[in-house]
């Protein structure tokens, strides 16, 4: 089924007005941060080292799209959304997100050998 126009619009504008967008961004940044910190990476270095979207992504992200649109309109529903801006405000919550993206990003710019090292005690 393919996805309907605009879906992702709606869901990323409600994201917008409930602050979303903003609380998610800090949280990536608060990951980056650590993965510089821990990897001793310039953001330069880190940013060359992951590597780029192949076209089998694409397509998987593509397909994953097109199977998420109820879930999609779900997400695009204020109340969700502000509920949702209201649980990233939870420190455990916060504190979890960055963690589990710090360790993704780390597991794209460090040889894997290194990934477990870097990622102690997390």
């Amino acid at each position: 089924m393919p996805l309907k126009e605009g879906l992702v619009f709606n869901v990323m504008a409600c994201a917008y007005r409930h602050d979303v967008i903003d609380k998610y961004m800090s949280i990536t940044g608060e990951a980056i941060d650590a993965v510089m910190r821990d990897t001793e990476l310039k953001i330069g270095d880190l940013v060359n080292r992951m590597d780029e979207a192949q076209e089998q992504t694409v397509m998987k992200l593509d397909g994953l799209l097109a199977r998420s649109g109820p879930l999609l309109k779900l997400a695009a529903n204020d109340r969700v959304m502000a509920a949702l801006s209201r649980i990233l405000d939870f420190k455990t919550v916060r504190r979890t997100m960055v963690g589990v993206l710090r360790r993704v990003l780390v597991k794209a710019a460090v040889p894997a050998a290194a990934v477990d090292e870097v990622c102690e005690g997390v």
